[in-house]
């Protein structure tokens, strides 16, 4: 009762602030000219932006009910879907498919910056600098990743690298293993090393059934199931006066009822 009092709470904050915004754009009519059209432009791009907020409350429903979720993948494919008169693409990916800069291995960093197109010398200064940050070694005092931005800010990584490698980027797994089946094709390729008509076969598999027998290449890398926890949303909307918006969330799965979930990041 309580989850869905909650659910139902956060969905009308949405429609409200969507109600809102057309009842502002009907002042539009009231104005002339250039005023009218920013005044509509801004209208619209507000639009939008409520309805990628409703967009990521609708799917953090889904991911709380039990068979919703199973017929959700986690592994950041694409969907289209109509919404409150507007069109949202977005994805789902769980954050156990991405590497964690707090708790990866460092093997498994050095093979995705060598996919990337590092050299030897440049991966090695990379996981050097990012263990550094970490202070390996000293437990009492470690210093964690906040962002993943913060990789980024690193000497050797450089803002062009850093964007190729973000999206296997998190600083909310808590774990040094990775789901496969959440995994992207480079997470894959660098944690595994397997041959490439193998990461293939297998990527074709998992776009047909999300989650089919891994092959033995697989047995020796860092993976592990996901728990089902924590997971990256991202939407972009099309509301239907033409405004258009982005939003990344993170959103955590408590098992509380009294707060089902929590958002780490909304951005």
């Amino acid at each position: 009762m309580n989850r869905a009092m909650n659910q139902g709470s956060a969905l009308l904050v949405v429609l409200g602030g969507l109600a809102v915004m057309a009842l502002l754009a009907s002042t539009v009519l009231a104005l002339s000219g250039g005023e009218a059209r920013r005044t509509r432009a801004t209208i619209n791009a507000a639009e939008a932006r409520e309805l990628a907020a409703a967009a990521v409350h609708r799917i953090v429903a889904a991911l709380l009910d039990p068979a919703e979720r199973a017929a959700m993948p986690g592994d950041g494919r694409a969907i289209e879907a109509a919404l409150l008169g507007g069109r949202v693409t977005f994805s789902i990916r769980d954050e156990r498919g991405k590497f964690d800069l707090n708790d990866g291995l460092p093997e498994v960093l050095n093979r995705l910056l060598l996919a990337a197109g590092t050299s030897p010398r440049q991966a090695s200064d990379i996981v050097g600098e990012w263990q550094a940050w970490r202070r390996p070694g000293e437990a009492k005092h470690r210093r964690l990743y906040a962002t993943i931005g913060e990789f980024g800010t690193l000497p050797s990584v450089g803002a062009t690298l850093y964007e190729q490698l973000a999206p296997d980027l998190t600083v909310h797994a808590g774990s040094a293993t990775i789901d496969p089946y959440a995994a992207s094709p480079a997470l894959l390729r660098a944690a595994t090393g397997a041959p490439e008509p193998e990461i293939a076969a297998f990527l074709a598999s998992r776009a047909a059934t999300y989650q089919p027998p891994p092959p033995a290449a697989f047995e020796t890398a860092p993976f592990a199931l996901s728990d089902g926890r924590i997971f990256g949303i991202a939407v972009e909307a099309v509301a239907a006066g033409g405004g258009r918006a982005q939003l990344e969330a993170v959103v955590g799965l408590t098992g509380d009822p009294a707060k089902p979930y929590v958002f780490p990041r909304w951005q």
